[in-house]
């Protein structure tokens, strides 16, 4: 078995801290607190920060170092629109790979993202409901397709999180509503394998999402 090396174990510390949401958009990255936290030395962190800039999760400027990625509302719309697009597509093509699902670990994912819910367990559902739809589109055979969802996905992951978290608090009842039955939709859909009602359900879960994320930044 290949040993990881301290760089890696330092990215995934790193990458996990981010997406638990331990960091805000935005936020500055103090390497010499990472270093001293993960007790790491400062070479493999700065390796680390790199690739986590790479995969679209941290952003670099000069003289000011890294900081957790942050967008405009025009950027952020418009990777909102290109991982819709990529989402769309998969979605249409989806049904051809069903046999490639595990629906036991994906009902499974989905009472942990109800639990955390219900436990107001925020962060922890979200990164429960990425890997609830990144183990369908998983199914999708056209890897090249996948990364570039996943780097748009780390690219406004986090504050798309921040927009949904405000959301979930004022009315987590209509979330948890809308979720148990959209995402019920999404499972029984694929079992069907009808192409329109999966690419449909799909469609109604990501609007009601769009609609959520809208609303609450025309009141930022």
């Amino acid at each position: 078995m290949k040993v990881p090396t301290i760089a890696a174990l330092a990215l995934e510390e790193i990458r996990n801290m981010i997406l638990s949401g331990r960091f805000s958009p935005g936020e500055k990255i103090n390497i010499d607190q990472l270093s001293r936290e993960l007790s790491i030395s400062k070479t493999p962190i700065r390796e680390a920060l790199k690739e986590l800039g790479r995969e679209g999760l941290l952003s670099y400027q000069a003289r000011e170092g890294w900081s957790v990625a942050s967008h405009s509302p025009e950027e952020f719309s418009q990777l909102e629109e290109l991982q819709q697009i990529l989402r769309s597509h998969i979605s249409t093509h989806i049904y051809k790979f069903v046999d490639n699902l595990d629906f036991n670990e994906l009902e499974n994912i989905n009472e942990n993202i109800i639990h955390f819910v219900n436990t107001k367990q925020y962060d922890r559902a979200f990164m429960e409901n990425d890997k609830f739809h990144m183990k369908i589109y998983g199914a999708y055979p056209n890897k090249i397709i996948l990364e570039e969802l996943r780097q748009v996905n780390n690219a406004i992951g986090l504050q798309r999180r921040f927009i949904l978290k405000k959301c979930i608090e004022k009315d987590p009842k209509f979330y948890l509503d809308n979720l148990k039955k959209q995402h019920a939709e999404i499972l029984d859909s694929l079992k069907s394998r009808n192409a329109e009602r999966i690419k449909a359900s799909f469609e109604n879960h990501f609007s009601t999402l769009t609609q959520m994320l809208e609303k609450q930044m025309e009141e930022f």
